[in-house]
């Protein structure tokens, strides 16, 4: 039963739970799980820390890595790192607060360790990116009046700000 890789989940989801959309400035959990049985159930005797990055995957112009799920063009969201540590019953909730809207984000879950080999040290690491994406969206959007010249010319001079069929400054279209 050794471990094998790592997965992000919303909060209580299962080895292959979901993540669902986050909104930018509200703190907001992830539960990272411990894998095992080739990444098929959870590791509940697992304990160690690992490093936890939420990444802009909206760039797919890389290779997907099939060993971790993760792509190299890929770029790390400043800010959103989180340590996953004491782990209970192979799962560890993190919580993270990203103050930016982001169409595509995944999390990247390194976890590095030193092991004996022969007589001396060795270190590895094991690397895996969540099953699931989301995205973080805005916490509010604010539409400005739109505003022109005249019917025909673009400029600021008149609010459009026409709510029925007549009536009220209305700018041509194309």
């Amino acid at each position: 039963a050794d471990l094998t890789g790592f997965n992000a989940v919303d909060t209580g989801g299962g080895v292959t739970g979901v993540i669902k959309t986050k909104v930018a400035g509200t703190a907001f959990n992830l539960d990272i799980l411990a894998l095992k049985s080739s990444n098929t159930a959870i590791y509940t005797t697992f304990s160690g820390s690992v490093s936890v990055q939420l990444q802009d995957a909206s760039d797919n112009s890389g290779t997907l890595d099939s060993a971790t799920g993760c792509r190299s063009s890929w770029s790390n969201i400043s800010g959103a790192s989180a340590t996953a540590s004491s782990f209970s019953n192979g799962r560890k909730a993190v919580s993270f607060t990203v103050g930016n809207a982001y169409q595509d984000v995944i999390a990247k879950m390194t976890y590095s360790y030193t092991y004996s080999c022969g007589m001396s040290t060795c270190s590895a690491s094991i690397v895996s990116c969540s099953s699931d994406d989301f995205a973080i969206r805005p916490s509010s959007l604010n539409i400005a009046t739109p505003t022109d010249s005249n019917w025909s010319t673009a400029g600021t001079g008149r609010n459009l700000n026409n709510t029925a069929s007549t009536g009220g400054n209305v700018h041509k279209a194309g």
